[in-house]
């Protein structure tokens, strides 16, 4: 009997042994297709670029030029009608300004195309204000048109409305247009943080890298510089981090992600990054902890799902990187994808 149970307990151990290597084998596989299938590393996508402020012209701060003699002459002859008609444009303005702030956008592009229509006095408000609805409605022609139109009346603030421009050419993908406008912004305002800042992500998606890692250090200094350097520091910190990544610069790219948190502790991206970092150094316990933090802020964060089974694998931690491989793909399944 003795013996039979030696026979009994070598063979429950082989058998033991030769399921445990298998499951190895089998985690092994599924990680090397689950990543080629997305393609190793999920780097995040590059931050979105500042929009419009809609808070910049403000009614009484833009100086009218008008666009021909006629204009000039017609209200040195009539200036009664044009102070009635100046007084009109005002109402219709301020409604087209209080509808806005209420969110009841067809009213209040009504409004402005009647303060458009009234009097010279606020053409540049007024089409400011309806260009920055029509960008937000995602009618991008119809916003460069306005923008455009400022320019027309308009003879201070060009810097904003280039970048206002730009902003419209870059979400239509027109690229070489919105380089073009970034760079007028920036000839006539060289400290426009926002500009140098969206000039750099448009010279990464055209592989200009030089000139964004430029553009970058560019913005930087001047955020350095300015009282309001919070609104600005964490983006621009993490544009950089993701261009020195993809230059394989890990330690100064997790420098650049490390100073993103710091400055904004919730920023899911700069920690997939840092994590990538870690990875790309095989750092992978660090890796770990970073995608820990990640998935402690979104549970259903795919990227720092696929890269931590990638960090579990690299150490052996099969059965902990199998479990992120079926929860990422069960939260695919849930998704569609």
């Amino acid at each position: 009997m003795e013996n039979i149970f030696k026979s009994i307990d070598g063979k429950k151990y082989f058998l033991v042994s030769f399921f445990s290597f298998l499951f190895t084998i089998v985690v092994g596989l599924l990680i090397i297709v689950h990543n080629r299938n997305n393609k190793d590393l999920l780097i995040t996508p590059l931050p979105t670029q500042y929009i419009v402020n809609t808070d910049v012209l403000q009614h009484g701060n833009i100086n009218v030029s008008f666009q021909t003699n006629e204009d000039k002459e017609w209200i040195e002859d009539n200036p009664q009608d044009f102070q009635k008609e100046k007084k009109e444009a005002y109402e219709y303005y301020e409604l087209g300004n209080k509808y806005a702030a209420e969110k009841e956008y067809k009213k209040a592009l009504e409004y402005y195309d009647m303060a458009i229509k009234n009097n010279y006095a606020v053409l540049s408000d007024a089409y400011y204000k309806r260009g920055n609805i029509n960008y937000n409605k995602g009618l991008f022609d119809e916003a460069i048109s306005d923008y455009n139109s400022v320019l027309s009346y308009s003879i201070t603030l060009k810097a904003v409305i280039y970048n206002a421009i730009a902003n419209a050419y870059f979400l239509k993908k027109d690229y070489a247009n919105a380089y073009d406008f970034y760079k007028k912004a920036i000839d006539d305002d060289p400290a426009y943080i926002s500009a140098w800042y969206n000039l750099g992500n448009i010279n990464i998606i055209l592989d200009n890298h030089d000139e964004a890692l430029d553009n970058f250090n560019t913005a930087l200094n001047q955020a350095m510089s300015t009282t309001f350097k919070e609104k600005y520091l964490a983006n621009l910190f993490y544009a950089r981090g993701v261009e020195l990544y993809n230059r394989q610069d890990y330690i100064n790219a997790i420098d650049d992600f490390k100073k993103t948190i710091d400055l904004k502790s919730e920023y899911e991206n700069a920690y997939v990054d840092l994590g990538n970092a870690y990875i790309r150094l095989k750092d992978f316990e660090g890796a770990i902890t970073t995608f820990n933090n990640v998935l402690n802020i979104n549970p259903n964060n795919l990227n720092a799902l696929n890269n931590r089974a990638y960090a579990y694998s690299s150490i052996g931690e099969n059965t902990k990187a199998s479990k992120d491989i079926e929860q990422f793909n069960s939260i695919k399944k849930s998704l569609g994808q």
